[in-house]
């Protein structure tokens, strides 16, 4: 399954700092069995979420505001595409600057 975490941080001046995670949801659980006197290695797979999105509860605590969404479908949690054309080049600039410089430096 997929985890999408989005959360919030209220600072000073009423900035808002919004953060995204992106990743696996842990389904993965590993524990020793113990059977006929020996320790063995096991692993099953959970099913522990269902697909959607919460809201955690703080139960009373100042905590920030948390949603969590599960998804199955692949890449269900991605973010939307956006257009980095122009990064691209003004890393080649700044790239070439920088090699250019320490060639001088060689000198």
């Amino acid at each position: 399954m997929c985890m999408k975490r989005e959360f919030h941080l209220d600072v000073q001046n009423g900035v808002r700092i919004t953060g995204v995670l992106r990743d696996c949801a842990t389904q993965k659980h590993e524990y020793h069995d113990y059977k006929d006197g020996v320790w063995s290695p096991k692993m099953e797979i959970l099913e522990p979420y269902e697909e959607g999105c919460t809201h955690t509860d703080d139960k009373g605590e100042r905590t920030t505001p948390t949603r969590y969404c599960y998804c199955r479908q692949n890449l269900c949690n991605s973010s939307p595409n956006s257009n980095h054309e122009g990064y691209t080049d003004i890393m080649g600039v700044i790239m070439v600057f920088n090699l250019m410089k320490y060639i001088n430096s060689l000198r």
